[in-house]
């Protein structure tokens, strides 16, 4: 399969393009700054601006699937994930690719979520603090449900690069706020969605056993 990964030079970005390559895929790593990857059989890295629908076009032609590893933190313009959307889906639509997995947090709300008075709290407090942020990630989860897109959303609590991992589940079911999720799990659960292509039109978010 030829898979396109935009926000392949973060940290998730990174390491989902590895394990795609490890799986055989071949990959197309879109990065916006430096290129982070040593010369890869299979791998092809693409230096653009995901606001820049040129870039967006040039980046997605002859590809199989997308994977969103994007993220607002950190940025100026807080709106990296809807702004993405805006140019992929449209793009993903024209050239006749259906399927896409992406990325956001786990306070992103969408529809059908059930959230008791704790997790309710602590989306009020995060909107207080990062409203930009959870916006751009709600936004993003809007769009990609009025598309005709193979979509899946993957909703993740805090990662962290230490503990155990090899064991997750994806639910409706919304976390905790102490939960957390070890970056290994969540690139597996990824890159396994991009070939099932199981929970089509779902954003479940994904927990540690």
């Amino acid at each position: 399969m030829k898979v396109i990964i935009f926000g392949a030079s973060g940290k998730i970005g990174q390491q989902l393009t590895k394990e795609m390559l490890a799986r055989g895929h071949t990959v197309t790593a879109f990065v916006y700054g430096p290129d982070p990857f040593d010369t890869l059989p299979r791998l092809k890295v693409i230096q653009g601006d995901i606001h820049n629908k040129d870039d967006v076009t040039a980046a997605l032609k002859n590809q199989d699937a997308v994977l969103s590893a994007l993220g607002s933190w950190g940025t100026q313009t807080k709106d990296i994930l809807s702004s993405a959307m805006k140019h992929i889906i449209p793009l993903m639509e024209k050239q006749k690719i259906k399927r896409i997995v992406s990325l956001t947090g786990a306070d992103a709300r969408d529809l059908g979520d059930r959230p008791n008075i704790v997790q309710k709290c602590t989306h009020w407090f995060f909107g207080i603090i990062a409203k930009p942020i959870m916006s751009d990630g709600e936004e993003h989860i809007r769009l990609l449900r009025s598309s005709q897109l193979d979509w899946c959303v993957v909703r993740s609590p805090v990662m962290r690069d230490t503990g155990s991992f090899g064991k997750y589940s994806l639910s409706p079911r919304l976390p905790m706020p102490w939960a957390s999720i070890h970056r290994k799990d969540v690139v597996t659960a990824m890159a396994t969605l991009v070939e099932n292509r199981s929970y089509v039109k779902q954003s479940p978010i994904i927990a540690s056993k």
